[in-house]
C-alpha cells in the first residue's frame, strides 16, 4: 500500500483507455495553488419520451471529477464549459 504513485493527467488518459483527463488548480489562502488530476465526465439528464421510456441525454456540459464527490465545472475555452 505504500508504493501507490499519483497519476499525471497524461497517465490518467493512458489508464482510462483515452477518457479525456482534466486538471482542477485552486488557489490557497496563503497564494499558493493546488492540483487535481481528474477525469472529463459529461453531465447528463433524463428524458421521458411518449411511450414513458426514461432515457438519459447529454447537456452538453462537462465537469471534471477528481473524486471527491463534487462536479468542478470546466471554465477553459473562454468559459464554456466542455472537454
Amino acid at each position: 500500500m505504500k508504493n501507490f504513485k499519483k497519476l499525471s493527467r497524461e497517465e490518467l488518459k493512458s489508464v482510462f483507455g483515452g477518457i479525456k483527463a482534466c486538471t482542477l488548480t485552486v488557489k490557497q489562502s496563503d497564494g499558493s495553488y493546488i492540483t487535481y488530476n481528474g477525469t472529463c465526465k459529461f453531465e447528463m439528464a433524463f428524458e421521458v419520451d411518449a411511450l414513458g421510456h426514461v432515457y438519459p441525454v447529454s447537456t452538453g456540459n462537462s465537469f471534471c471529477d477528481t473524486g471527491d464527490g463534487v462536479s468542478h465545472t470546466l471554465t477553459s475555452n473562454g468559459g464554456r464549459s466542455r472537454c
